[in-house]
């Protein structure tokens, strides 16, 4: 018997589904529907990983500023994101040289490790290479997937048509605005 702390709990139909914050370990637990404290539990069965998304999604992200770089990866990585590759354009302001880059990038390597423990995915988000704009046009080129710019004017197609008409690969460059 160990308490059971840090959990997240579900009571549905008598049973309470209990979530560690490890990776891939979920059980489900037969609990009385209104239990007197303590409680005493036994594991029933293990409950499988959640399986790996289908939709292959690369995210093209012009290098930002510290934290909103992290908040990027972090978010992108607990919605599904496969791999980030990160560019310098005409208007980034964050010009790192290669060694500042790879620190920069085992940064945002344990930051997706840790986005995808907390949102149980079995592989993190995988950072790429630093590019610069043309490189990364260069590198996207050949790639059978859908490519997407999105942009605040656009007037005639939307995103959610665009990827209805699609297969599930897409990539996605997102360009800063400003200098």
């Amino acid at each position: 018997f160990s308490p059971v702390a840090r959990t997240v709990h579900l009571h549905l139909q008598g049973l309470i589904f209990i979530t560690r914050p490890v990776p891939s370990v979920h059980h489900i637990l037969p609990v009385p529907f209104a239990p007197v404290l303590p409680v005493r539990v036994f594991l029933e069965r293990p409950l499988p990983s959640p399986p790996v998304s289908p939709v292959d999604i690369t995210l093209c992200q012009a290098l930002l500023k510290s934290g909103p770089m992290d908040y990027i990866i972090q978010k992108t990585s607990e919605l599904g994101v496969n791999r980030i590759l990160p560019f310098v354009s005409e208007r980034t302001v964050i010009r790192p040289d290669r060694k500042g880059f790879q620190t920069k990038a085992r940064h945002w390597q344990e930051i997706a490790r840790n986005a995808a423990t907390q949102s149980d995915r079995a592989v993190p988000v995988d950072i790429g290479p630093l590019y610069s704009f043309e490189d990364l046009v260069a590198h996207l080129e050949g790639q059978d997937a859908l490519k997407v710019i999105l942009w605040e004017n656009e007037k005639s197609r939307d995103l959610k048509g665009v990827l209805a008409e699609t297969p599930v690969s897409y990539t996605h460059l997102t360009l800063p605005t400003k200098r």
